[in-house]
């Protein structure tokens, strides 16, 4: 008798299923109220932080284990977590911390109590100090090497890890023997060929897994096989490559290596290509080239044109354009008359030149593209999806969407163009596995991808089948008239309209409420995030006492309903004022005429666009970047008509870090030196890239963006690398760390180090690199004594460090304090490097520059701070003249 049931109800899931759906949902799931943004582990648990202390919620935003911890971290995938707790010494200052693991009751596992310090865990291994000591734990706690080295890494290469013990270096194998004895005064992990760089008297060489040297120690300096069987070393003054039995090879200069096997290497000042045995297989005739892409072509630069060879040399595609980058899924972006556009495998144009910016094309369906300052989307096939109407847009995130930007505000949209999270946020979040992090208002939250189809299913599934049940009173004849197929029908549709009115309000967020007037048709455009616009009429003569309003207005006998694709909609509402007691109906079937270009007869379009804009967007910025109006530095911003088109930039921002103290308007300052970058310098915005809170991860990927375009523009390009946040030392060696926000300032492994990082950009020839390092850094991160006000820095590089045609200009010297200028909302250091480029227009020599800075920032350190501030600018002894040479 079930028969009606399974009828009924497959009509009313059909028709739930032709609604549509196909494009991604979002909705809030996690409200905007916690400290640091947070991602979910792999038990759908986040750790999250709220009034200084952490805790963990599920994915729905439910507190599962309350707010009791100093520290806690992600869960690992065998179900437990690490945490901390702070406790003050009895009748001493400062404090002890006591580490636990924990399961996802938060009930402890394990006591840690052993170790004053244990390091956020790397792969399968945690680094634990006890009396001084380091030593390893597996990820149930176990101890499985004994806390005896005064260092030691938490990776195993070829099954081996170097350790520090009575001052030298050997290796350990993972159940903690010493496999090769202490005996060197510096060493490295194994490279895969199973080779690893030591250091003994005062000389590099390279030993085997054995612990036999098997290239003698005659290096000043050496790194490790990167490249297959290929090494850069130094001696008496002159750097090389060597190979694997530590015979000189004939390269000036060396890239990785593309899957195809072949490498990028220079012979003065040209480029050929080497195989995996170091053969040269296409001669050296190139001004410069790019890697080989997975498509088997290589963009190369001869004679002032570029264009792409093949594995075997042959010129495949005419060397017609003035710039071209890696072939990406067969796809190639070129530039010819400045201007950016596509062509395939084949050379054919795809996508025509007429685009200012392109990022990788194809991207999971669209491709962001920029005409003057403003990015729309093009498909696969070069059509125009999503109009050039965003003032920045970021690469697709792993689950399919984008992060878009209008005015100051942040939204997303998915493959197809379609907006799925509303632009509201104050900067684009951390997309993963379904779930998007947000910051609104100065606090986190959490977008969950949903599905409205399933939601209604679940909600109707179970109500039918108990109303689809016999009674127990109830007579066969009843019983088949009350189930029959009509009624089943309409039991069907009523409660589908339940759940509409019961699932829809969780997707909409009414705090996002606001209106937009239309007086010729005398219309109120109101708009919540969740759900479509909707239209009212109100007369003109109440139009001032609405919108003056709208945050008291009243919304009662509210109704939703789905559309044809899949979307909840405002159905009906009763509106009231309570200002003036005025009542209005909104229905969906009543018709509403809203002209959004009502103010066309100006013929002006920059007026045009400030009336448009609403001045919502004024307000917003007036309210919400209270910056602006209070630096000098923050407005009228010299323009300089000069383009510096070989000039690239990487700011990176870090205010808001996950485990430490926040760095105190450091994302203002990359924010306003952008701006001059781009107005100031004349710098095109293509050339800029922008990251504020920039994890490890991101740090790493802008590092390899910037060493590519070096690589490309072969000597002609010009560099600024700006840097605003924490740094950190090694207390080993007293080498300088750049701390990424998801960095610990108790390990230097997930840090990026200075010098590796000077290194890494003046490898391959270029025209100049500036370093503009506005950092903070605190000696006593392991116990969490943080800096609250400081940002300071300890960055003085060794001369012998800066290689290239490098300079850099930081913000204190040795134990110094680079402190905020509070009253200008910039870093004291930054204020004064912007005040200077906004007095000269950018037409100022670094000598001038940096005497500037140096005398005011040492003047106001002083004045505002009672502490010394004393910049300082260190040079590489090739870039002679530095003095007369200037950022423009």
């Amino acid at each position: 008798m079930k028969i009606f049931y399974r009828n009924a109800l497959a009509v009313t899931l059909l028709f739930i299923v032709t609604v549509g759906f196909s494009q991604k949902t979002y909705k809030l799931s996690v409200d905007y109220k916690y400290d640091y943004s947070f991602v979910y582990s792999s038990n759908g648990y986040a750790a999250v932080r709220m009034n200084d202390k952490y805790g963990y919620i599920d994915r729905d935003g439910n507190l599962v284990i309350d707010f009791i911890y100093d520290n806690a971290q992600t869960f690992m995938d065998n179900g437990l977590a690490l945490v901390s707790n702070n406790r003050m010494r009895a009748n001493s200052f400062g404090f002890d911390t006591y580490y636990s693991l924990i399961n996802h009751t938060g009930q402890v596992v394990t006591y840690l109590n052993d170790y004053s310090s244990v390091f956020t865990y790397i792969g399968e291994y945690a680094k634990v100090l006890k009396n001084g000591k380091w030593g390893l734990i597996d990820q149930s706690g176990k101890l499985i090497i004994d806390c005896k080295f005064e260092s030691l890494s938490s990776y195993f290469q070829q099954g081996l890890a170097p350790v520090k013990l009575n001052g030298k270096y050997g290796y350990i194998d993972k159940k903690g023997n010493i496999v090769i004895e202490c005996k060197f005064y510096d060493a490295n992990d194994f490279s895969d060929n199973g080779l690893a760089v030591v250091g003994k008297d005062d000389k590099y060489g390279y030993i085997n897994t054995a612990g036999k040297f098997v290239i003698d120690n005659e290096f000043d300096d050496a790194s490790d096989f990167d490249v297959p069987g290929i090494a850069k070393v130094e001696k008496d003054g002159k750097k090389f490559y060597i190979d694997e039995d530590g015979r000189t090879l004939p390269f000036d200069e060396v890239r990785g290596v593309a899957k195809n096997g072949l490498s990028a290497v220079r012979k003065g000042t040209k480029w050929g290509f080497i195989n995996l045995k170091r053969k040269v297989v296409i001669d050296f005739q190139f001004d410069g080239v790019t890697d080989f892409s997975d498509d088997g072509l290589a963009g190369v630069n001869k004679d002032g044109k570029r264009g792409y060879i093949d594995i075997t040399g042959k010129p495949v595609i005419d060397f017609q354009f003035d710039q071209v980058w890696g072939f990406y899924k067969g796809y190639g972006t070129v530039l010819k008359n400045k201007k950016l556009g596509v062509i395939d495998r084949t050379g054919k144009i795809v996508v025509d030149f007429i685009y200012d910016g392109i990022n990788y094309f194809p991207a999971e369906g669209l491709t962001p593209v920029r005409i003057g300052k403003k990015w729309g989307f093009i498909d696969i096939n070069g059509k125009q999806v999503v109009d050039c109407q965003y003032d920045e847009v970021k690469y697709y995130l792993t689950n399919g969407v984008c992060p878009v930007r209008k005015g100051n505000k942040w939204g997303y949209i998915d493959a197809t163009g379609n907006v799925v999270v509303a632009l509201q946020f104050d900067e684009p979040g951390f997309a993963h596995n379904g779930f998007i992090t947000v910051k609104k208002n100065g606090k986190y939250g959490c977008y969950r991808e949903s599905n409205p189809q399933k939601e209604l299913e679940d909600f109707i599934r179970p109500e039918f089948a108990k109303w689809q049940q016999k009674g127990k009173y109830e007579s066969s004849d009843a019983y088949l008239a009350r189930v029959s197929e009509a009624n089943s029908k309409k039991k069907a549709e009523e409660l589908m309209a339940l759940a509409v009115q019961k699932i829809a309000p969780s997707y909409c967020d009414w705090r996002t409420f606001s209106n937009e007037y239309d007086p010729d048709n005398q219309t109120f455009k109101l708009e919540v995030v969740g759900i479509p616009p909707f239209y009212l009429k109100v007369p003109v003569t109440e139009a001032e006492a609405f919108d003056t309003s709208s945050t008291k207005l009243q919304f009662s006998d509210i109704q939703y309903a789905l559309n044809p694709s899949g979307k909840f909609f405002l159905q009906r509402a009763t509106i009231t004022n309570p200002e003036n007691a005025k009542v209005y109906n909104y229905s969906s079937e009543n018709s509403a005429t809203f002209a959004v270009n009502q103010f066309n007869l100006n013929y002006d379009p920059l007026k045009l666009n400030a009336q448009v804009t609403s001045n919502n967007q004024a307000v917003n910025t007036q309210s919400n970047t209270i910056l602006v109006g209070q630096s000098d530095v923050d407005i009228n911003i010299p323009v300089n008509p000069q383009t510096n088109d070989k000039t690239f930039v990487v700011i990176i921002a870090n205010e808001n870090y996950q485990k430490e103290v926040k760095v105190k308007f450091a994302a203002n300052d990359g924010k306003v030196f952008k701006e001059y970058c781009e107005k100031t310098l004349g710098i095109p915005s293509q050339n800029i890239h922008f990251t504020i809170d920039a994890t490890y991860g991101n740090m790493k990927s802008e590092i390899k963006w910037i060493t590519d375009v070096i690589a490309a523009y072969n000597g002609e390009a010009k560099v600024i690398f700006y840097y605003a946040g924490h740094g950190m030392p090694n207390e080993a060696d007293k080498s300088a760390y750049l701390l990424p926000v998801d960095g610990f300032s108790s390990d230097f492994e997930t840090a990026i180090k200075l010098n590796d990082l000077y290194a890494r950009l003046t490898e391959k020839p270029l025209q100049k690199v500036t370093f503009i390092l506005d950092a903070c850094f605190s000696g006593s991160a392991r116990d969490n004594a943080m800096l609250a006000e400081a940002r300071g820095v300890k960055v003085r590089p060794k001369a012998d460090l800066l290689t290239g045609n490098s300079i850099v200009i930081s913000a204190a010297t040795g134990d110094e304090t680079a402190y905020p200028f509070s009253t200008k909302q910039h870093g004291l250091f930054t204020y004064f490097l912007l005040k200077k480029l906004q007095e000269t227009k950018g037409d100022v020599t670094y000598k001038e520059l940096f005497e500037y800075i140096k005398t005011n920032v040492a003047q106001q350190s002083v004045v505002v701070n009672q502490k010394s501030q004393t910049p300082q600018v260190q040079t590489s002894p090739s870039i002679g003249g530095w003095e007369v040479l200037k950022l423009k």
